[in-house]
């Protein structure tokens, strides 16, 4: 809802000490007025199902590769002119109701998405 306060939550992954992955969520204050940071140096999928109860149905995902900025670039350690995979993602409730908004930054050198899919 317009003019609804959120929570901004900024995380980086990584992976044997290498920067692999800059996470920007956002999560409505109303919807998870307990929410921490100990909640978010964790899995927030966990503190959703397990805290609150709330079952999450799916996550809707949108891959595109792109070119980071200065600041994202310096964030992952590596050049502005190096690719990386922007993802955009929000989960939803058995209601459909979105849980959160976040946009994953991936260095492609460190962090790939791989998927099996069945026949």
């Amino acid at each position: 809802m317009t003019g609804e306060q959120v929570y901004y939550i900024k995380r980086l992954r990584f992976i044997e000490d290498n920067a692999a992955q800059l996470e920007e969520t956002w999560m409505s204050v109303a919807r998870f007025p307990d929410l921490t940071v100990s909640h978010m140096q964790k899995s927030k999928f966990s503190y959703i199902e397990n805290e609150c109860g709330i079952k999450i149905i799916g996550t809707f995902e949108t891959f595109s590769p792109t070119f980071p900025t200065p600041e994202i670039a310096s964030i992952l350690r590596i050049s502005p002119r190096d690719p990386i995979l922007k993802i955009q993602t929000q989960a939803v409730d058995s209601n459909s109701i979105p849980l959160d908004y976040s946009l994953l930054y991936s260095n492609i050198f460190e962090f790939q998405v791989k998927y099996f899919f069945p026949r």
